[in-house]
């Protein structure tokens, strides 16, 4: 397995200001987005299956079934 990350600390934090989080959560503890990955948003259906609806100001594609 080869890592393919360029950051020297093995992690790229894309979003360095520590006043704006990187991560946002419902209120249930689910993961709604990562401005580290670029994902603007995350909804889950009632079955909580995640599907990522934006990355990067772009429409995500839908999660195979």
């Amino acid at each position: 397995m080869v890592d393919q990350e360029r950051h020297p600390d093995g992690y790229n934090d894309r979003n360095p200001d520590v006043r704006d989080p990187d991560f946002k959560y419902d209120n249930y503890g689910n993961l709604i987005a990562d401005k580290d990955k670029e994902i603007k948003e995350i909804v889950y259906n009632p079955a909580w299956r995640a599907s990522v609806r934006q990355v990067s100001g772009r429409q995500a594609p839908e999660p195979s079934r």
